[in-house]
């Protein structure tokens, strides 16, 4: 995967209090030329969900990027808006993801708890994903869907958008 996908993960990390399972992760608007873009592919090996991809980023990334999250939960067969929270790349990695994202990092090559991400391309292969390390754990059980805006605070310019949906159940 990578870090973008870390970053979401990110977001993601309103969670984790039972187990998780994402069941998609993508770039929103596909065609779209973001200057933060991802590619990424999930599969399960002995009952743990593993993560490969590729972040590619035109640009430096951290506090000058937001990630405009809207979180919604499926009700009655449709997704329902829940909350939107915004919060800076960095703040998203250390406040929220922890150690999740830290070894996020350490597969992709960086450092972990860098920040800002310089500009360059970033690879994980068969990443386990261990959501009991996520920092931020308050989230309801449920199938859940993330739609995050990377918003360039600058420019105000939409610079990435990542899409995940999961369902956090009972352990």
């Amino acid at each position: 995967m990578k870090l973008l996908v870390v970053i979401n993960f990110m977001v993601l990390a309103y969670t984790v209090n039972g187990k998780v399972k994402i069941d998609r992760i993508e770039q929103c608007d596909d065609h779209t030329n973001y200057k933060i873009k991802f590619s990424s592919h999930l599969k399960e090996e002995g009952g743990v969900q593993l993560v490969g991809g590729i972040l590619k980023t035109d640009m430096e990334v951290g506090d000058n990027v937001e990630n405009d999250v809207d979180v919604y939960s499926l009700e009655n067969g449709e997704y329902k808006f829940l909350v939107n929270v915004k919060e800076t790349w960095c703040n998203v990695l250390h406040n929220y993801l922890g150690d999740f994202g830290y070894d996020m990092q350490k597969s992709a090559g960086i450092s972990p708890g860098t920040c800002p991400l310089p500009p360059g391309e970033y690879s994980i292969k068969d990443h386990p994903l261990d959501f009991s390390k996520f920092k931020y754990r308050d989230v309801p059980k449920g199938t859940l869907k993330i739609k995050s805006s990377m918003i360039d605070l600058k420019t105000k310019e939409k610079v990435g958008c990542t899409e995940i949906e999961f369902t956090i159940s009972a352990e």
